[in-house]
């Protein structure tokens, strides 16, 4: 995110209300998390079509600490939807969480963006409640997806089953 001129932010925060038009108060969550570690951004030339960050959490559960890499305001542009777009992203997300020794991808998202993640690997939390606390209020979070990389079969049952206070946390 340092890396991003002014400008540049400016361009990707007109891009992402354009995107997330129906979320309240939208602008003063996004870009606001000291976690965040990297922003995938796709162009057209220098037409900004697709976007989604990281970012890095630490949630202790069961006793073990987890790096989660948390993905949130993935966005394409709706005239670039159903292309590959998203798939590209997802992938080079895929790329960073293994290379920055994270032990699963964590996502919250809407029911169009759930069925995205499904078709590329991630796993569907069926049970239990993750727990995250925004704008200092805790609150369920209703479509939690994750994508175990170091997980063993015992932390898959964990992620999928138990109820998880990630703590503060908006991606």
């Amino acid at each position: 995110m340092s890396e991003l001129t002014p400008t540049e932010k400016e361009a990707n925060l007109k891009f992402l209300k354009e995107i997330f038009f129906d979320w309240p108060n939208y602008e003063n969550i996004v870009y606001v998390d000291p976690g965040i570690e990297d922003c995938i951004m796709a162009y057209d030339g220098d037409k900004l079509v697709g976007h989604v960050v990281i970012t890095r959490r630490v949630v202790e559960h069961n006793g073990k600490v987890f790096q989660v890499g948390g993905t949130g305001d993935l966005a394409v542009a709706k005239d670039y939807r159903k292309i590959g777009i998203g798939k590209i992203l997802d992938q080079k997300c895929k790329e960073i969480l293994k290379a920055n020794n994270f032990d699963l991808g964590l996502a919250f998202c809407h029911p169009e963006v759930e069925k995205h993640h499904l078709a590329n690997g991630w796993i569907k939390k069926e049970k239990g409640i993750i727990w995250a606390t925004i704008g200092g209020v805790k609150e369920k979070q209703n479509i939690a997806i994750f994508w175990p990389i170091k997980l063993s079969d015992e932390e898959i049952k964990w992620w999928n089953n138990d109820e998880i206070d990630i703590g503060v946390g908006s991606w």
